[in-house]
């Protein structure tokens, strides 16, 4: 990682947001606010908007932001 301290609190707010939202997500499905199929939904969503939002995406950060969802979230099984 980049000693850069704009790069580094760039990568702590991204990872703290993320870390927020999923915690949420999860603390909702476990107070039956939220059902696994909506719960899916959100990160079907998510994916969604980031393919919807890359552009030209040269970089590849939407790219892998996509993958990094995919990999952490496994839906429940039908």
């Amino acid at each position: 990682m980049s000693d850069d301290p704009d790069d580094l609190s760039r990568a702590a707010v991204g990872l703290s947001s993320a870390a927020i939202l999923a915690s949420l997500i999860k603390t909702l499905n476990e107070k039956n606010l939220l059902s696994d199929d909506e719960e899916n939904a959100v990160y079907d969503a998510a994916i969604a908007l980031l393919g919807d939002n890359a552009g030209e995406d040269e970089d590849g950060v939407f790219e892998l932001a996509q993958e990094i969802i995919e990999e952490r979230w496994k839906p429940a099984p039908s």
